[in-house]
């Protein structure tokens, strides 16, 4: 009878072999369609965010633009003399000319301006003000000499940055500079309508 008890064993193994492919199989089916399903919504993802980023970037540059223009105007505005400005912007011209200088408003707005086009408003810190727990997210004092080696500032604080930034804008304005003039000066000829 040893052969026959052999020969049980033999089919129980085969069985349980087949049971356990059997499993095997079924976790393998199950494994692919959740990492199907894992894929499908990775893919699913992408898109709407390839989409919308497309639709976001397109907002941004329509918002960025009527900000330039915005800036433009006030200061065109500023540089005529009178001519199709209300007679209380004529008395407000006329007292900062008495001054002899501009307004700090505009001369925060042109900040703010220049700190939105280098950072994103200080989404984009200078990595080697960073790196040392500083910062500079008005791209101020960020050169290369002659030789190709980097020079920066790094400033203590956002306060300390926008400062020196609204002194050297005030000193440009000075010298006789436009707003434009001195945003294409800023830039070095980077931003829209720079030549």
């Amino acid at each position: 009878m040893g052969d026959v008890d052999k020969i049980k064993e033999m089919r129980r193994f085969k069985q349980w072999i087949s049971e356990l492919i059997s499993r095997i199989w079924r976790k393998i089916k199950l494994s692919r369609f959740f990492l199907g399903v894992i894929c499908l919504a990775i893919g699913v993802s992408f898109t709407v965010c390839f989409y919308e980023g497309r639709q976001l970037k397109s907002e941004y540059d329509q918002s960025m633009n009527i900000w330039e223009e915005h800036l433009v105007n006030k200061a065109n505005a500023e540089q005529r003399s009178g001519e199709g400005v209300s007679e209380s912007e004529t008395l407000t011209q006329s007292a900062e000319d008495v001054k002899g200088q501009t307004s700090a408003s505009s001369i925060q707005e042109l900040a703010d301006l220049v700190w939105l086009k280098e950072s994103t408003r200080g989404q984009h810190n200078f990595s080697k003000c960073e790196a040392i727990g500083k910062v500079n997210t008005i791209g101020h004092g960020i050169w290369k000499d002659k030789n190709g080696i980097q020079h920066w500032m790094c400033f203590e604080n956002h306060t300390e940055e926008m400062k020196v930034l609204e002194d050297w804008i005030q000193d440009k304005r000075d010298k006789g500079m436009s707003d434009q003039e001195l945003l294409c000066l800023y830039s070095g000829g980077n931003y829209k309508n720079c030549q």
